[in-house]
Protein backbone atom coordinates (compact mmCIF):
# COMPACT_ATOMS: atom_id res chain seq x y z
CA UNK A 1 0.00 0.00 0.00
CA UNK A 2 1.38 3.24 -0.75
CA UNK A 3 0.47 6.66 1.02
CA UNK A 4 0.83 10.27 1.35
CA UNK A 5 1.66 12.45 3.98
CA UNK A 6 -1.59 15.02 4.73
CA UNK A 7 1.13 17.60 6.26
CA UNK A 8 4.22 17.61 3.85
CA UNK A 9 2.99 15.38 0.36
CA UNK A 10 6.10 13.21 0.81
CA UNK A 11 4.46 9.90 -0.88
CA UNK A 12 5.77 6.86 0.64
CA UNK A 13 5.61 3.72 -1.13
CA UNK A 14 4.57 0.56 -0.77
CA UNK A 15 8.17 -1.36 0.43
CA UNK A 16 9.58 1.41 2.47
CA UNK A 17 11.17 0.36 5.85
CA UNK A 18 9.53 2.10 8.70
CA UNK A 19 10.25 1.99 12.22
CA UNK A 20 6.56 1.23 13.95
CA UNK A 21 4.82 0.62 16.92
CA UNK A 22 2.46 -1.83 17.42
CA UNK A 23 -1.23 -1.34 19.55
CA UNK A 24 -3.63 -4.32 19.83
CA UNK A 25 -6.91 -2.50 19.03
CA UNK A 26 -9.09 -2.46 21.58
CA UNK A 27 -13.12 -2.47 22.01
CA UNK A 28 -15.46 -4.56 20.17
CA UNK A 29 -13.57 -3.59 17.07
CA UNK A 30 -10.55 -5.71 17.95
CA UNK A 31 -11.48 -9.18 16.43
CA UNK A 32 -12.97 -10.12 13.36
CA UNK A 33 -13.99 -14.05 13.24
CA UNK A 34 -11.44 -14.71 15.95
CA UNK A 35 -8.49 -12.63 14.27
CA UNK A 36 -6.82 -10.01 16.33
CA UNK A 37 -7.05 -6.73 14.60
CA UNK A 38 -3.76 -4.51 15.10
CA UNK A 39 -3.15 -0.62 14.83
CA UNK A 40 0.55 0.51 13.40
CA UNK A 41 1.73 3.88 14.46
CA UNK A 42 4.52 5.12 11.88
CA UNK A 43 6.37 8.50 11.24
CA UNK A 44 6.58 10.21 7.85
CA UNK A 45 10.22 9.91 6.30
CA UNK A 46 10.37 14.17 5.75
CA UNK A 47 8.13 15.34 8.15
CA UNK A 48 8.05 13.03 11.33
CA UNK A 49 4.01 13.52 11.83
CA UNK A 50 2.34 10.74 12.89
CA UNK A 51 0.02 8.46 10.51
CA UNK A 52 -2.04 5.28 11.83
CA UNK A 53 -2.77 2.16 10.21
CA UNK A 54 -4.83 -0.54 11.01
CA UNK A 55 -5.07 -3.94 9.40
CA UNK A 56 -8.38 -5.32 7.93
CA UNK A 57 -8.66 -9.01 7.78
CA UNK A 58 -11.92 -9.03 6.22
CA UNK A 59 -10.69 -7.39 2.92
CA UNK A 60 -7.25 -8.49 3.40
CA UNK A 61 -5.61 -5.78 3.36
CA UNK A 62 -4.70 -2.18 5.61
CA UNK A 63 -7.25 0.82 6.72
CA UNK A 64 -5.56 4.20 6.93
CA UNK A 65 -6.84 5.85 9.67
CA UNK A 66 -5.38 9.25 10.55
CA UNK A 67 -2.08 11.54 8.96
CA UNK A 68 -2.21 10.22 5.55
CA UNK A 69 -4.33 9.73 2.58
CA UNK A 70 -4.00 6.10 0.46
CA UNK A 71 -2.87 6.35 -2.80
CA UNK A 72 -5.20 4.85 -6.28
CA UNK A 73 -4.53 1.81 -6.51
CA UNK A 74 -5.76 0.25 -10.17
CA UNK A 75 -5.94 -3.46 -9.38
CA UNK A 76 -8.38 -2.46 -6.90
CA UNK A 77 -11.06 -0.99 -9.52
CA UNK A 78 -10.94 -3.61 -11.43
CA UNK A 79 -11.92 -6.38 -8.00
CA UNK A 80 -14.41 -4.06 -7.64
CA UNK A 81 -15.94 -3.53 -11.55
CA UNK A 82 -15.84 -7.66 -11.68
CA UNK A 83 -18.00 -7.84 -8.35
CA UNK A 84 -20.08 -4.78 -9.71
CA UNK A 85 -20.23 -6.95 -13.01
CA UNK A 86 -21.07 -10.31 -11.00
CA UNK A 87 -24.12 -8.63 -8.78
CA UNK A 88 -25.90 -6.99 -11.98
CA UNK A 89 -25.85 -10.50 -13.68
CA UNK A 90 -27.23 -12.43 -10.48
CA UNK A 91 -29.73 -9.36 -9.94
CA UNK A 92 -30.92 -9.48 -13.69
CA UNK A 93 -31.20 -13.55 -13.70
CA UNK A 94 -33.43 -13.36 -10.78
CA UNK A 95 -35.76 -11.38 -12.75
CA UNK A 96 -35.55 -13.04 -15.87
CA UNK A 97 -38.18 -15.52 -16.86
CA UNK A 98 -35.91 -17.63 -19.22
CA UNK A 99 -32.99 -17.32 -16.86
CA UNK A 100 -34.65 -19.35 -14.42
CA UNK A 101 -35.32 -22.20 -17.06
CA UNK A 102 -31.81 -22.24 -17.94
CA UNK A 103 -31.08 -23.14 -14.64
CA UNK A 104 -33.82 -25.81 -13.93
CA UNK A 105 -31.98 -29.17 -14.36
CA UNK A 106 -32.94 -31.42 -17.00
CA UNK A 107 -34.96 -34.60 -16.01
CA UNK A 108 -32.88 -37.92 -15.98
CA UNK A 109 -32.35 -39.47 -19.28
CA UNK A 110 -34.20 -42.31 -20.24
CA UNK A 111 -32.61 -45.34 -21.77
CA UNK A 112 -33.59 -46.54 -25.24
CA UNK A 113 -34.42 -50.26 -24.17
CA UNK A 114 -37.67 -48.78 -21.44
CA UNK A 115 -40.97 -48.77 -22.12
CA UNK A 116 -42.32 -45.23 -22.76
CA UNK A 117 -45.77 -43.41 -21.26
CA UNK A 118 -46.21 -41.43 -24.09
CA UNK A 119 -48.93 -43.09 -25.61
CA UNK A 120 -48.40 -43.69 -29.79
CA UNK A 121 -51.22 -42.34 -32.20
CA UNK A 122 -51.05 -43.92 -35.28
CA UNK A 123 -53.62 -43.21 -38.43
CA UNK A 124 -54.35 -46.86 -38.84
CA UNK A 125 -56.29 -47.13 -35.15
CA UNK A 126 -59.10 -44.83 -36.13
Amino acid sequence: MSVRCQTCGEYMYKGKKFNSRKEDVEGPEGEYLGIKIFRFYFKCITCSAEFTIKTDPKNMDYEVEAGVRRNYEPYKDVEAQKKAALEAREASEKDDPMAKLECVPSPPHVPTGAVSCVPVFSPHHC
